[in-house]
């Protein structure tokens, strides 16, 4: 039932948590946790229920393969580490139970929306960071690859909005990714860059597919994203040379990862950032074959690493750069399958008695939001990061929340 505080709640939630995420980052999530937390008090009678979502299921799967390690892997308390720092995803019950309590707020054009809104708020931040402040690398406050991060992940969960109605001016919200790629230009990010286009592509086909009968729309609205963003690249060559070297520079680091060269030798054509990746991962995978099933714990993530370093790199770091590398030091080889847990959880549930544009949401914010997140992990840590696991726990909250309302809602959009 409807009432002015779960009204408010929800609205500084959502607000906070999608809209202000790329903006004020650290200050946006303790409002949206601290709306989370108020919400799941108010509304406790209903966390059971959708904590026995199969999403949180998944969720509270890998919780326990993370809990199972720590015995043995326990060195301190840094090793629970792992378990803290995830902590933002469960709290996204509480925000299920006020987007249910609120049922406005579970529509895909809702939650559309406040991710569009979002991805424009990071675009012109990171114009005022590089053009009016004069900052080299755009990021609003924060880490600029934590902020390509984060406007990377709205500008797709933008996206869900066009299934939210069946009006022309829907189009608007394909407008969300490139609000996010010219903020992630102006970040300078490589690996945000690369990731970009590695989640596009399939996100591209597969809006083709289902919007095959409006294909010239969908064409027109693709031709002139395409122009202007040659526009931007031609408007400032820095950013264009940014972009291209995140190709270039993957390419080259593939390329000396698999050979098998020595660092010596591979320094002489890669970059000081693409070569501490290549150590990390290097170092990474030596401690997870010493420590294959329980890992060495959070809290020696590196220091076991370190011993894995060549001698004049032996100061590298506080975290490996990668999720894959992150959850398979600390917890081996349970750390990876309740990783993969995690990334799966959105899927889950996505397929059920929907109508179509529910179903379509519901599926395209499952991929936008787990392959951001599986693409981005790779060159750069993503969960345990405090901003990007609070919007990570923030979506599937709103994915989970708008499969249940859309099964308590007697009027479903037409298929297409």
């Amino acid at each position: 039932m409807s009432n002015p505080l779960t009204l408010l709640l929800t609205a500084t939630v959502l607000v906070a948590g999608v809209v202000l995420a790329p903006l004020v980052s650290y200050t946006a999530v303790y409002f949206a946790m601290g709306g989370a937390l108020i919400g799941a008090g108010v509304l406790v009678s209903r966390l059971g229920v959708i904590a026995r979502h199969p999403a949180y299921l998944a969720v509270l799967c890998a919780f326990v393969l993370f809990f199972v390690t720590l015995p043995f892997a326990w060195h301190s308390a840094d090793d629970l580490l792992i378990i803290f720092a995830l902590l933002p995803i469960v709290g996204g019950i509480g925000i299920v139970a006020l987007i249910e309590a609120e049922p406005r707020f579970g529509s895909p054009a809702v939650i559309g929306g406040l991710a569009l809104i979002g991805s424009v708020g990071a675009m012109f931040a990171a114009l005022n960071d590089v053009y009016v402040l004069g900052v080299d690398r755009a990021g609003s406050g924060n880490n600029p690859i934590h902020f390509a991060d984060l406007s990377l992940v709205l500008g797709f969960m933008s996206v869900i909005g066009l299934f939210g109605t069946q009006k022309r001016w829907r189009l608007i919200f394909l407008s969300g990714p490139f609000f996010a790629f010219v903020a992630i230009l102006l970040s300078g990010t490589r690996g945000a860059v690369l990731a970009f286009f590695v989640v596009a592509v399939p996100l591209t086909i597969l809006l083709i597919v289902w919007f095959r009968h409006v294909r010239k729309i969908a064409a027109t609205a693709l031709v002139t994203g395409v122009i202007a963003l040659i526009g931007l690249m031609l408007w400032s060559p820095g950013v264009s040379e940014r972009a291209l070297s995140g190709f270039t520079d993957t390419t080259t680091a593939v390329s000396a990862l698999l050979s098998g060269d020595s660092v010596a030798k591979m320094e002489q054509y890669v970059d000081e950032s693409t070569m501490e990746r290549i150590i990390f991962l290097r170092s990474g995978f030596e401690v997870f074959r010493a420590h294959p099933l329980f890992g060495v714990g959070a809290g020696q993530i590196i220091s076991a690493t370190r011993d894995h370093y060549p001698e004049d790199h032996a100061g590298l770091g506080t975290h490996l750069h990668s999720d894959l590398s992150d959850f398979s030091v600390a917890a081996g080889l349970l750390g990876l399958v309740g990783y993969i847990l995690l990334l799966v959880s959105p899927f889950l549930r996505s397929m059920g008695n929907y109508g179509a544009d529910t179903r379509h949401a519901l599926i395209f914010g499952a991929l936008a939001l787990s392959g951001s997140y599986l693409a981005l992990g790779l060159t750069n840590a993503i969960f345990g990061i405090l901003p990007q696991t609070m919007l990570f726990g923030v979506f599937l909250a709103c994915l989970v929340a708008m499969g249940r309302v859309a099964l308590l809602t007697p009027t479903e959009q037409v298929p297409h």
